[in-house]
């Protein structure tokens, strides 16, 4: 049992921000809490933000700040991981530690990139949650790429990434630094991670949550003009694996960290889901 201890507030223009962590068995979580700023509007749905390789919890600032703005309670938290071995084991506990630390209240949801994706498909039995977005997964190709395969698709992507200082300046220079900081700190787990990547590429199990009876909403989203995990490799990897809704949508990789229309879609997405009549317990 984790537990969720919340300090600064914070008023900003979308609502209110708390700094906060979830304390697990053995390690300390930090994480960012989001809420909309009157409670009378406020949904009962919290959505955790699962960010990819590299980037720290300030990428998916965005689409949290787009999840209060939608009224939602928005959540974003760090890797704890600093070592090389069992390193997307221990993403995927973070994970699941977080979701668990948020009351039973809330009705809870993931939005996951990238290397989140992954993450969130290894702790989904673990955790009780009501859906989960996958976008721009890792983990859901063909077959399992060469060293020089994900060279090239990341050189191919370098242009998107290195487009974002041009059309959103500030944000790109925070996530610059943090991203470095996070990498200075968590150097081996990020060679760790991107070694596991490039090894597991098994669909069992998001075969084992989909086919539970309290099985979670599964939403698959990928980019048309991504150069780091190209759309082909989704079309190719996809018939046949459970997902209720697959979607192909108009960006690159990272259109969830720069684009807020995307997070406002998945939202809109969520409102056609039913309202379950009591929570969802973990799958078995």
């Amino acid at each position: 049992m984790s537990e969720l201890i919340l300090g600064d507030k914070r008023n900003r223009g979308y609502g209110t921000y708390f700094k906060g962590r979830v304390e697990a068995e053995d390690r300390s979580i930090d994480v960012a809490w989001r809420e909309p700023a009157k409670s009378d509007k406020r949904s009962d749905v919290a959505y955790v933000m699962v960010h990819g390789w590299f980037g720290p919890k300030i990428s998916m600032r965005s689409p949290a700040i787009e999840a209060t703005r939608a009224n939602h309670t928005g959540i974003t938290f760090e890797y704890t991981n600093r070592i090389r071995s069992n390193a997307l084991e221990q993403n995927a506990a973070d994970l699941s530690a977080v979701v668990d630390a948020v009351s039973d209240e809330y009705r809870k949801r993931i939005i996951a990139l990238s290397m989140g994706g992954k993450v969130t498909t290894m702790a989904l039995d673990k955790m009780n949650v009501e859906a989960a977005t996958l976008v721009a997964p890792a983990g859901y190709l063909p077959r399992n790429p060469s060293r020089l395969e994900v060279l090239a698709h990341a050189a191919a992507e370098a242009p998107e990434i290195l487009g974002m200082p041009l059309s959103h300046p500030r944000q790109t220079l925070h996530l610059g630094v943090k991203s470095l900081c996070a990498l200075l700190q968590r150097g081996p787990a990020v060679i760790g991670e991107m070694e596991e990547l490039l090894q597991t590429n098994e669909p069992g199990a998001i075969n084992k949550v989909a086919m539970a009876p309290n099985s979670p909403h599964l939403r698959l989203m990928y980019g048309d003009s991504d150069r780091l995990l190209p759309p082909w490799t989704y079309e190719e990897s996809l018939p046949g694996l459970p997902f209720d809704h697959v979607e192909r949508y108009s960006g690159g990789h990272a259109e969830l960290v720069k684009n807020p229309l995307l997070a406002q879609h998945i939202f809109q997405l969520d409102r056609e889901l039913p309202v379950p009549q009591q929570p969802l317990p973990a799958v078995a």
